[in-house]
């Protein structure tokens, strides 16, 4: 459908859908304070319940909290980042928080039972109702908030399915929270708080701020080329990366709870059939990315198949090393994982904020910034690699 939406929409539309699902993604990463990474490793039912519901509520209250610092933020910074038409939608900000944070806390807790068809049947349903929906109001008014809208709607109807094998497994039932109860599950899960949500925070932060950054730099355009460029080139990413994730993170969940054997082979097979399979996508992408992009989307995005062109390699990177990277959290390694998100966005911030200041145009500035993330993506699989092996030294002995 995307040939079909880029001739609805302008890249300047995209700029502002950019930033706004920047902005969500980069406040839901944490908006239930990571605990949401323990709930496949509970081994009894009745822990596995409390916590899922001390996650929802976490995630509430979160939601509730940014709506109350979004009454407070000047309308100037919205014009700064020009997106000064989404100051009269503002709620649509928490309230799609909420919706993705229970997304991504049912997902979490499906992982625990394995049921990856759900989770597969739930992705299908949102990306089929966000493109459904952007088309229709495209066609009525096509400006970022239809863009927007239709990331609202699709973001509820992906929950469906995760519900409904959560009450089939008799787990979605209610059970009363008492002051005890939350202060031994936080006690237990306390670097998930303590390391995790920093890190999840810094970690999309280093992955979403650059379509903010380049709407201040460079305007509404170059922001738009580059998120319709991230957007369809993280599809492959989202399709098998999130579902190569998910059982990933189910099968080292049980190894890491029957403490099998296995954890290191399993990683070294997987970022090498992972490496195999984006080859040829990569190929394409970088020799043709710009001719396709002009065929199938017209002329009019001929910039953003440049960018995927120049950016081809770090998303490789990513497609491999992101599925992967959740091990460090399973092994409750967050304050590894928080030094490696401080790097890669140190990194993101210095390669696409120096090149503008020093008069860079566009495209210089994200050839900078592919290297740079290249780098971090290179840097965050050899860590992994390091704490398997050592995790699986420990299991033998």
């Amino acid at each position: 459908m995307s040939p079909v939406i880029t001739r609805i929409f302008p890249p300047e539309a995209f700029g502002v859908f950019g930033v706004f699902t920047s902005v969500i993604n980069i406040l839901t990463n944490s908006s239930s304070l990571k605990l949401e990474m323990a709930l496949p490793l509970q081994k009894e039912t009745d822990e596995f319940i409390e916590l899922l519901w001390i996650c929802l509520f976490a995630n509430l209250g979160y939601a509730l909290l940014i709506a109350a610092v979004l009454i407070f933020i000047p309308i100037s910074v919205y014009e700064t980042f020009n997106v000064s038409e989404l100051v009269d939608f503002l709620w649509l900000i928490p309230l799609t928080l909420l919706i993705t944070g229970c997304t991504r806390i049912l997902t979490s807790a499906v992982v625990r039972f394995k049921a990856y068809k759900a989770i597969s049947y739930s992705f299908i349903n949102q990306i089929l109702v966000k493109n459904v929906v952007q088309i229709i109001l495209g066609l009525f008014s096509a400006s970022g908030l239809s863009l927007i809208f239709g990331t609202f709607f699709n973001q509820g109807t992906g929950m469906t399915n995760l519900i409904r094998v959560l009450k089939k497994r008799k787990v979605l039932t209610w059970t009363p929270l008492s002051k005890l109860i939350i202060f031994s599950h936080v006690k237990e899960h306390r670097d998930y708080i303590f390391y995790g949500t920093p890190s999840g925070l810094i970690n999309a932060l280093g992955l979403y701020l650059p379509v903010p950054l380049v709407m201040y730099y460079f305007g509404p355009k170059e922001a738009g080329g580059l998120a319709f460029c991230i957007t369809l080139i993280s599809l492959p990413m989202r399709v098998v990366g999130k579902s190569v994730s998910q059982a990933f993170i189910g099968e080292c969940a049980e190894m890491i709870r029957e403490k099998k054997p296995g954890l290191s082979k399993l990683y070294k097979k997987l970022i090498l059939r992972l490496s195999l399979l984006i080859l040829v996508p990569f190929i394409i992408a970088t020799f043709w990315g710009q001719p396709i992009f002009k065929l199938f989307f017209g002329q009019e995005w001929s910039q953003s198949g440049y960018f995927i062109q120049i950016l081809a390699l770090p998303f490789c990177l990513q497609f491999i090393s992101s599925p992967l990277s959740q091990i460090l959290n399973l092994l409750t390694l967050q304050k590894v994982q928080l030094i490696w998100d401080i790097i890669r966005v140190i990194l993101t911030i210095g390669t696409l904020c120096l090149p503008p200041i020093l008069g860079y145009a566009i495209d210089p500035t994200i050839l900078i910034y592919s290297v740079g993330s290249s780098i971090s993506y290179v840097l965050l699989i050899l860590i992994c690699l390091k704490y398997v092996t050592l995790k699986e030294k420990n299991i033998i002995r």
